[in-house]
């Protein structure tokens, strides 16, 4: 057999085989008298890649077994490997190198053109993607699990059954009190408490309104009714709605069934939506007993320990990805 690629640091194996797949286009009619070693190497690795071969020529496929590779296959494997190379540190560094000092933070078209990228052999190529993918379906695994537990914690409270109470029997809604947007700092220092508005913290400031654990309800604005659990001693603002438990209501049970009600849906008006404590008070709800309460707590309290876990190993994804592609191009 003729020797096409005459300087090569892979294996004798894959030197074969990649002779092979030049012997074979040459006699298909494909030129290559004016390709380079590499020009050559590089087009019988893609025949290679295109007939599935990866050892030898027993495996090969074609459209008799059904296989064909359309053009937008080939570009979305670039497209994939190419995603996953832009995020790699390497990549990244330069990146941030180009733009640092500059006035306006972008990636403009020159600095993607001048990027050092690091481009292996198409085997190496499927690889790393193919390893890629594989911490991809874990994720996604991952993902459909926390649907699955959050969906368990919505059926647990859906079904809740006790005695029907209505909302102002359960608690007791007030709003904070107003604090002037001077006063709220950014940023903690000691002595300063976190002050909540209607969407969350809002900062911190040198007074507070409440001391312990507490459900937050937003009164105001698009997203009015989202509830927040906080804790310790903190500054609700007039947009926020502190809501007191009544006598044999356990604190974080209310929390749950607050988010659970979907409050948003209780909110009156079009420019600036908003919660009337008036209207949610008729409201009524199935209360259980105060070990029943306890109970569902700790049952939902187990599924969201279960729940943080996932969120964790979703969490390493980027690092695993990270992993792999300084395996293959490092």
């Amino acid at each position: 057999m003729k020797q096409y690629i005459l300087k090569s640091t892979k294996s004798k194996k894959v030197q074969k085989i990649t002779n092979e797949a030049i012997e074979i286009l040459e006699a298909a009619g494909i030129p290559i008298a004016s390709k380079s070693q590499r020009g050559l190497e590089k087009m019988a690795l893609a025949f290679l890649a295109v007939a599935g071969v990866t050892k030898d020529w027993s495996k090969v496929k074609s459209v008799k077994d059904s296989y064909f590779l359309k053009t937008r296959d080939i570009i979305n494997y670039l497209n994939k490997f190419l995603r996953e190379l832009l995020n790699f540190e390497i990549i990244q560094n330069q990146i941030d190198f180009e733009i640092k000092g500059s006035s306006r933070k972008f990636v403009s078209l020159s600095i993607l053109r001048n990027l050092k990228i690091p481009f292996p052999p198409l085997n190496i190529q499927q690889k790393l993607v193919s390893e890629i993918e594989a911490i991809e379906k874990q994720d996604q695994k991952a993902v459909e699990e926390l649907e699955k537990l959050q969906n368990e914690i919505e059926r647990t409270f859906k079904n809740i059954k006790g005695k029907t109470k209505r909302f102002d029997e359960v608690c007791e809604l007030k709003a904070g009190n107003f604090v002037k947007a001077e006063s709220i700092i950014n940023e903690y220092y000691p002595n300063l408490y976190a002050c909540y508005g209607g969407n969350g913290l809002r900062g911190y400031t040198e007074t507070f309104t409440n001391e312990g654990q507490f459900s937050l309800v937003g009164r105001q604005g698009a997203l009015c009714g989202n509830v927040h659990l906080v804790s310790g001693k903190f500054h609700a603002t007039e947009h926020a709605l502190v809501a007191y438990p009544k006598e044999n209501i356990d604190t974080i049970w209310l929390h749950y069934q607050l988010v659970f009600m979907n409050l948003n849906q209780y909110a009156t008006g079009t420019a600036q939506p908003g919660l009337s404590v008036m209207n949610l008070n008729p409201i009524e709800i199935p209360v259980p007993t105060i070990a029943e309460q306890k109970k569902l707590v700790s049952q939902i309290e187990n599924i969201e320990k279960k729940m943080a876990d996932i969120v964790k190993q979703i969490d390493l994804t980027p690092k695993q990805k990270e992993k792999i592609l300084k395996k293959y191009l490092v």
